[in-house]
């Protein structure tokens, strides 16, 4: 039943999506619901006695690692990866996105007028000028640019086979709202990890013929790379070099070197020794697998990847292999892909190949003999389709929303770059708007409170574009969704695109 693992994975999205995290009651008891249902999910499903085995196996691995290491993002992913039996990534797809968007969009619009105070913290940045780093909810400004990453990855999967024009266009207002969730969080690391993953989109969309043998080999040959050269690059770089790619990397060569000589390499992981100051922290992903987590979590969770990334090669699957590329790029300076994070998809793709590749095994025994420990019932049946039927009125919606860019795309381009600079203009030129408009309360009042920590200099140059900009953006917003309802209306269909 497939409607039971989409709620289950909208509890526990959700409340990453919103910026919840390990140790807070709330996400607690989204995990709780979510994992009821996918309790539900495992009942309803025919799994073969084999299939079993190897869950339970991924289980036992995971669920050490959790008592040994005290980290339990890896059994999380192990629900999302089980749960893909009978369902397809693209379906799961589309419920990630639509559900992520949505709970980004009320984060963010809440905060951006004002109606809740954002967290944010002081740094320096180009030169020594103190700006403001803002949160949009996170537990940090890197955290928000990375649910960015996700959501844009999941848009480009679907825009993919559109055509290189539509992706272009596409892709160039992606590109923009990088920029401009950028001027907010000052996270050059997201900003890079999404340029990233539009240039290999684009390219990817040159791309007309599929992957040969040789080019599968070398890219499998690249990933092997990365994760040897993750964990072993900060002991085999020595002098200037160590100096210039800790520099590069924002000091996370010393920090890996750091933690490879002071903790063990265990079997499932460890609980790390109190760090020198709270700046030590492994922010490179597979590093953190390896030494955190354990030999044996690493070993099982590299062959999962491995037999995932051939999969997608041999298929020819470019859109696949868009996300699976630029999720190994942003894991080289984020420890998301393995921890409770719970925005790794590539499990998804995991779980979908990991289901194929055993259904082809034929025991003739026990081994294949179903387990199915819910029969059908009328009660069951209802529920599922309540759920998908919810699930398609959603997906309906924003079908409407992506068709209506789709009919406009010079006008989307016009009031999402024209009003916005317009409206930042006006800032600029009139900084008392600041305190007459209620679209600008949430960044004036952040800076009305920094002003007060006798920080006159802080963010000065960066205000009027934030307060801006995001009047523009909010009303850009709002000016395409009455033309979208107006331009329905005329053609006498619902919001939805029924007759």
């Amino acid at each position: 039943m497939s409607g039971f693992y989409y709620i289950f994975l909208i509890f526990i999205f959700s409340a990453k999506m919103a910026g919840l995290y390990d140790g807070q009651p709330a996400f607690y008891a989204c995990v709780a619901i979510g994992l009821f249902f996918y309790l539900l999910k495992w009942l309803t499903t025919r799994h073969t006695v084999f299939e079993n085995i190897v869950m339970l196996f991924l289980f036992i691995v995971t669920g050490l690692t959790y008592v040994f290491s005290g980290e339990k993002g890896m059994l999380l992913y192990m629900f999302m990866l089980t749960g893909m039996k009978n369902i397809r990534s693209r379906d799961v797809f589309k419920v990630l996105l639509i559900d992520g968007t949505i709970v980004s969009f009320i984060m963010i619009l809440t905060r951006l007028l004002g109606l809740i105070i954002d967290d944010y913290h002081i740094t320096e940045k180009f030169g020594g000028i103190a700006l403001i780093r803002q949160y949009f909810g996170q537990p940090n400004a890197n955290v928000t640019h990375t649910i960015f990453f996700i959501l844009v990855a999941l848009s480009l999967y679907f825009y993919s086979d559109r055509g290189i024009r539509n992706t272009l266009g596409f892709s160039t207002l992606l590109m923009l709202m990088n920029v401009y969730l950028f001027l907010y969080t000052l996270s050059l690391t997201g900003m890079l990890s999404v340029t990233f993953l539009i240039l290999i989109e684009l390219l990817m969309d040159l791309k007309q013929d599929g992957f040969g043998r040789l080019q599968r080999v070398v890219i499998e040959a690249v990933y092997g790379l990365i994760v040897l050269g993750s964990i072993v690059i900060s002991l085999v770089v020595k002098g200037r070099l160590f100096d210039i790619l800790d520099k590069v990397f924002n000091n996370r060569i010393l920090y890996s070197y750091y933690y490879l000589t002071t903790e063990k390499i265990t079997l499932f992981g460890s609980r790390f020794k109190e760090a020198p100051n709270a700046n030590y922290y492994l922010d490179n992903s597979f590093l953190y697998l390896f030494l955190q987590l354990g030999v044996v979590t690493f070993l099982v969770t590299m062959i999962l990847m491995f037999i995932t990334l051939r999969s997608i090669l041999k298929e020819n699957d470019k859109k696949a292999l868009i996300i699976f590329a630029s999720f190994t790029f942003i894991g080289l300076s984020d420890p998301f892909l393995y921890n409770a994070a719970f925005k790794n998809i590539i499990f998804i793709f995991a779980g979908e190949v990991l289901y194929k590749k055993l259904s082809l095994l034929k025991f003739g025994n026990i081994l294949d003999r179903e387990i199915y420990p819910v029969r059908d019932s009328a009660l069951i049946g209802k529920i599922n389709a309540m759920i998908l039927s919810f699930i398609d009125m959603l997906i309906s919606a924003f079908r409407w929303i992506r068709d209506m860019v789709d009919r406009d795309k010079v006008m989307v381009l016009a009031v999402f770059s024209v009003i916005p600079c317009l409206l930042g203009l006006a800032y600029y030129i009139c900084p008392s708007l600041y305190d007459h408009l209620l679209l600008s309360r949430g960044s004036r009042l952040l800076y009305v409170e920094v002003v007060k920590m006798m920080l006159y200099e802080l963010d000065k140059r960066l205000i009027w574009v934030r307060s801006g900009v995001s009047t523009g953006v909010v009303i850009a917003f709002i000016v395409m969704i009455i033309k979208g309802i107006i331009d329905n209306t005329k053609k006498g269909t619902d919001p939805y695109g029924k007759q």
